[in-house]
């Protein structure tokens, strides 16, 4: 297949609804609502604290039997954190690694990390349903800003079963934002990274594509404290940076990207790979061979290619409550309008994590660094937090510190190697009703304050434009909100 013929790099304004100077008041109104909401309902009392302790009372309750209670040798252990671990719902795998540590792809997370999931048990298989469903309204302001009523959504199964002293975990991610949020993606200023109709896509955030992720990951202890694991997806996550942001808890209640998800996580779908790792309880080296190019504008295939491009991963889970990575990969052809340029990426990230009884707070941080072959290097900085008091209120937070290209930015020809600083804050903030049981519905609002140069300001007409989304969400409730094993149902 003949690479296409690299464009001329010049800007143009956006051309899919921009607003001059848009004001999204009705963002600040149903950010009012929501608050009232929440306010009202802080005073009924919350069954929060009685969540690790199973009922006893419900005579429906799946009880398991004395084989489900019983573990391979592989998986006993006697560390004080992994008991910490399972008080909030966790069932250990191999090496009594607990599952709350998996996050996306092969990477890991702090242990204590919630999970929210529908669960079953059934034949000997563990299987896993999770969503995450935002719909609202999109607004941003400035002469690249626009508006725009979207959902933003994926749907998460697994299906696990041990085999031998190891274990099999299948996973599939889908989202329907081809549909629901469309080709020329949803106005999120200063935003970057792949295409629309053959151009950069600029100041809008691209749909995730149909199939987010089809993997298989096994894994086989090697004596008492050793492990290996082979991960191979047609659609999956390399070995490169920390756990993609949907997966985040610091950024799950917030349905908008980060500015610097190119320089940090993008590889999350990437069409073709195969990732081999050495594990113990606390560490994992592990490598990647992929398809490095980016998706392409039809979002509902499969975009394979030879792998071509390599990865490699540590990461260290020292405590139940922190993990860390540090990551190289070097991408070769990652963009489809410059098909000669490959690039090397550096990333490094500390995700923090401690669960109560009535609340639960994450901290992560990340940089990520990008060295193409041609054109300046650049790097992004992201800080997020997320705050859950009792199940009914989240406050999230995110802060980015960066620099990008003219080019990334589609400005003028004359401007494409020139690096500019910007910032971008957020706050938001949901409530979670409880009254559907097994589904969860929520109303929240998130607003924006992005901060740039005088010599970006001719493009945006101001040096400080702002915006938000208000929405409504549905996701799965917490596993460990009805107790450790009773949040499963039988099948």
């Amino acid at each position: 297949m003949s690479a296409p013929n690299q464009p001329q790099r010049a800007w143009a304004p956006n051309n899919t609804g921009a607003a001059l100077h848009r004001r999204p008041s009705v963002i600040a109104a149903t950010a009012i609502a929501a608050m009232t909401m929440a306010a009202n309902a802080s005073a009924q009392p919350t069954n929060r604290e009685h969540q690790h302790q199973p009922d006893q009372h419900q005579p429906d309750q799946h009880q398991p039997d004395q084989h489900e209670h019983e573990q391979p040798p592989n998986q006993q252990h006697d560390q004080p954190e992994h008991d910490m671990a399972m008080e909030h719902g966790a069932m250990s795998t191999t090496l009594g690694i607990p599952e709350t540590r998996d996050a996306s792809g092969t990477s890991w997370q702090p242990d204590l990390t919630p999970m929210f999931m529908w669960h079953w048990m059934t034949g000997g298989w563990s299987l896993g349903l999770h969503a995450n469903v935002f719909a609202g309204y999109d607004s941003k302001s400035s002469d690249r800003g626009g508006d725009k009523f979207i959902s933003i959504n994926w749907l998460m199964a697994m299906a696990s079963h041990p085999v031998g002293s190891g274990d099999l975990l299948l996973r599939t991610m889908l989202s329907l934002e081809p549909f629901t949020v469309g080709k020329t993606g949803y106005p999120l200023l200063l935003q970057t990274g792949e295409t629309l109709d053959g151009a950069p896509l600029h100041d809008r955030q691209h749909p995730h594509d149909l199939f987010m992720e089809i993997a298989a990951r096994y894994r086989q202890p090697i004596g008492d404290s050793v492990g290996i694991e082979l991960y191979a997806a047609p659609a999956g996550e390399p070995a490169i940076g920390p756990p993609a942001y949907a997966h985040r808890f610091s950024a799950l209640a917030n349905p908008l990207a980060p500015l610097g998800h190119h320089w940090e996580d993008s590889t999350h779908i990437s069409f073709g790979v195969l990732t081999a790792g050495v594990f113990t309880r606390q560490l994992k080296l592990e490598g990647s061979w992929f398809n490095g190019r980016e998706p392409d504008e039809d979002r509902y295939d499969l975009d394979l290619r030879t792998p071509d491009s390599f990865a490699a991963r540590l990461t260290v889970n020292p405590t139940a409550d922190t993990s860390a990575q540090i990551s190289w990969a070097r991408l070769d052809s990652p963009e489809a309008l410059e098909p000669a340029v490959s690039v090397q990426r550096l990333t490094a990230s500390v995700m923090w994590n401690q669960s109560a009884r009535a609340r639960n707070v994450a901290l992560v941080g990340v940089i990520g660094h990008n060295a193409p072959s041609m054109g300046p290097s650049t790097t992004a900085g992201l800080g997020e937090a997320a705050l859950m008091l009792r199940p009914e209120h989240t406050v999230f937070a995110r802060a980015e510190l960066m620099s990008k290209s003219g080019h990334d930015l589609a400005l003028p020809e004359a401007m494409a190697d020139q690096t500019f600083g910007m910032a971008s804050f957020s706050l938001g903030y949901v409530y979670d009703a409880r009254w559907l049981g097994d589904v969860v519905p929520g109303i929240g609002f998130v607003a924006t304050v992005d901060a740039i140069g005088a010599d970006l300001e001719p493009f945006y007409g101001t040096r400080a434009p702002w915006g938000g989304m208000v929405f409504v969400r549905l996701r799965p409730p917490e596993m460990s909100e009805h107790g450790a094993m009773s949040g499963m149902h039988a099948m």
